[in-house]
């Protein structure tokens, strides 16, 4: 049991690091693309924690919006498996507590990730980012 435990947690920590380095590789090409739209609210005033802000929220709203489909079809296929399989639903790996700790830890990760792409973002230069193209 202890090997499988063990096992288990590398594999879901392997699963997290991959997450988080999937979302902060998105986040970090949003905002690349994007650097003109900054340079501009950088330039008219916005302060970089606004800028900041701004990446944030976008990045914890797409990583709920991804949380609830993803929860949505775990529950389908753990009711699935449950009715295919004996002894899944007693092993208690769909009860809510699962799906509500996993999202808050996967948002947590994404929140994280997308800050270091949006302090980058609010480094550019305005008049160096609107002469870009």
């Amino acid at each position: 049991n202890r090997f499988f435990v063990r096992a288990l947690v590398a594999l879901s920590t392997i699963a997290l690091l991959l997450a988080g380095t999937g979302i902060y590789g998105m986040i970090s090409y949003a905002v690349s693309s994007r650097t003109r739209e900054t340079g501009i609210r950088m330039a008219l005033g916005a302060k970089p924690r606004d800028v900041v802000s701004l990446v944030v929220d976008r990045t914890v709203a797409m990583t709920l919006v991804g949380l609830a489909v993803g929860v949505a079809l775990s529950i389908a296929f753990v009711r699935l498996l449950s009715s295919q399989l004996e002894g899944i639903a007693a092993a208690g790996g769909g009860g809510p507590l699962t799906f509500i700790a996993v999202s808050l830890v996967l948002l947590a990760v994404a929140q994280k990730a997308s800050l270091v792409p949006a302090w980058k973002s609010v480094k550019v230069d305005p008049v160096a980012a609107l002469r870009m193209d």
